[in-house]
């Protein structure tokens, strides 16, 4: 049961607003791209205008406020390439 907990996630979007749950941290965020770590992947959101209003770590409820563009599932690995482009 304690397991199902920890992957489970969702996620909605109305009037500019993505609210997600179920989220370990934000790995990085810029104005077109926010990456986010999930217990089991990690989610990339594309968009314009991205701002994290805010993010309980304890929760794991997520805000992310803009223009969204895109949402892709990624894996561990994908996550690290956004990092290193983040200080390139």
């Amino acid at each position: 049961m304690e397991e199902k907990t920890k992957t489970a996630h969702s996620f909605s979007y109305s009037n500019g607003v993505l609210a997600l749950t179920g989220v370990k941290e934000v790995i990085g965020f810029s104005e077109k791209e926010v990456e986010i770590a999930l217990f089991n992947r990690g989610i990339s959101v594309k968009g314009r205008d991205l701002k994290v209003a805010s993010f309980d770590r304890e929760s794991g409820n997520l805000r992310v406020e803009g223009a969204l563009d895109g949402l892709n599932y990624t894996t561990s690995q994908e996550k690290l390439s956004f990092v290193k482009r983040l200080f390139k």
